[in-house]
């Protein structure tokens, strides 16, 4: 049964570690694109855990007009016509909302959490209860002893 807690902490702390990484990568391969304004022209409701909203920004591309829904969620209902920031490719066909929560929050709590989840994880000593029983006690004086 320890081995499988130990095991779980390893693998369930590597997953939440390579999904931050990836988070970071994709944002990384994105560090040349271009900041612009885009402005939030709808949303798309997402049922989870309650309802979330994904909203759909429109910006002029070079071809023209580009509307996209960004990939990252918010429990706040987006206002329609607001302008806000986004990044644009060198081609000026792809875009993503940018935020701070959106840049960084991703990254700065699932990279901390996956590293301190394995670290718990190695560093996992069998319990009193498993030394207890394979060692052996003195209990004639008023305390035991084991050793």
């Amino acid at each position: 049964m320890f081995l499988i807690v130990k095991v779980c902490f390893i693998v369930i702390g590597g997953t939440v570690l390579a999904l931050g990484v990836a988070h970071e990568f994709s944002w990384w391969k994105r560090r040349t694109w271009t900041r612009g304004k885009g402005v939030i022209v709808g949303f798309k409701e997402r049922e989870g855990d309650g309802v979330n909203y994904a909203p759909e920004i429109q910006f002029e591309g070079p071809a023209g007009i580009i509307r996209f829904t960004s990939g990252y969620e918010s429990s706040r209902k987006p206002r329609l016509d607001e302008v806000v920031e986004i990044v644009i490719d060198e081609a000026g066909s792809s875009a993503e909302h940018f935020t701070w929560v959106n840049r960084f929050l991703s990254t700065l709590f699932t990279i901390p959490l996956g590293v301190l989840l394995v670290i718990v994880g190695l560093a996992m000593q069998p319990g009193l209860a498993g030394r207890a029983r394979s060692s052996q006690c003195d209990c004639s004086k008023e305390r035991c002893t084991c050793y």
